[in-house]
C-alpha cells in the first residue's frame, strides 16, 4: 500500500488509501498533490483514490497543489482553461 507525505500550512500529513476521501473533503476538490516516483523521475498528479491506489507500494514525498484559473484567454483555450500550481 502506498503512503504519502504531503507538506501542508498545517504540518506534514502522512496520507493513505483509507485516509484519502476524509483528506479530500477537507482540502476540497480544487487541491491534490504530485508524488516523485523513483522510476525515471517520474511525476503523477493525484486527484481521486482511484489514481491513489494506483501508486506503487511505498512511502512517498508529495507537493501540495492547487487548480487556478487561467485568465489570458489565448492560454485558456490552450490549456483547457485552468493550471495546477504548488500551494
Amino acid at each position: 500500500m502506498a503512503s504519502v507525505a504531503v507538506q501542508s500550512k498545517s504540518g506534514e500529513e502522512q496520507i493513505t488509501q483509507e485516509s484519502f476521501p476524509s483528506w479530500k473533503r477537507r482540502v476540497g476538490k480544487d487541491t491534490g498533490f504530485v508524488v516523485k516516483l523513483a522510476e525515471k523521475n517520474a511525476e503523477r498528479l493525484v486527484l481521486t483514490r482511484g489514481e491513489m491506489k494506483e501508486l506503487p507500494p511505498g512511502v512517498f514525498e508529495g507537493e501540495l497543489v492547487r487548480r487556478y484559473a487561467i485568465e489570458d484567454p489565448a492560454l485558456k483555450r490552450k490549456l483547457r482553461g485552468y493550471v495546477w500550481k504548488g500551494a
